[in-house]
């Protein structure tokens, strides 16, 4: 999957879950800092789950070989 597209989709459903506080202070400095670690959990996650993926079919493929 398309960590880009991950992204946007989980950043569209932040912004809509969390509505965008207001665009000065501290709160909305703690809503950026807390929409860049989500969307960084999920494409570290998407990363993980690909890189799993073609090590577990390298070894598959070197099984059946």
């Amino acid at each position: 999957m398309n960590s880009c597209i991950v992204a946007k989709g989980f950043l569209t459903k932040a912004l809509l879950n969390d509505g965008v506080p207001s665009l000065a202070g501290v709160e909305f400095e703690a809503f950026l800092r807390r929409t860049a670690e989500e969307i960084i959990d999920v494409a570290v996650h998407e990363v993980i789950s690909d890189l799993d993926r073609l090590i577990f079919d390298e070894e598959i493929s070197d099984v059946t070989s």
